[in-house]
């Protein structure tokens, strides 16, 4: 099992994707480091930010994740999301003026 920092998913976590990717993570190869929420001391428009997952894998690299668990579109260089109760939220950060689609990764670890 992949060592993890929490070593369990806090209680207070309400994500439900963090709680899903959680346990997956916990259950990668043993050399596997895997950090959850941690916050960034700086960042290039916030006064702080946070990562979800900050992955660390031997011989492949660190990967940070943002989960998101609802629904994800694109209108203009808008990005809307979709809560667990069903409210719209909007956000223009991110590479706004790009055409792509939305980049999800969705593994089982």
């Amino acid at each position: 099992m992949a060592q993890m920092l929490p070593p369990a998913c806090p209680e207070g976590v309400s994500s439900s994707g963090e709680r899903f990717i959680f346990g997956e993570l916990s259950q990668a190869p043993d050399d596997w480091r895997c950090l959850h929420s941690l916050e960034l001391s700086r960042h290039v428009s916030k006064v702080c930010g946070e990562i979800d997952f900050v992955v660390m894998v031997p011989g492949e690299g660190v990967f940070c994740l943002e989960v998101k668990s609802a629904g994800i579109s694109r209108l203009g260089g808008t990005w809307l999301y979709e809560d667990r109760h069903g409210n719209v939220h909007t956000n223009h950060e991110g590479h706004s003026s790009s055409q792509k689609p939305p980049c999800i990764l969705c593994a089982i670890l």
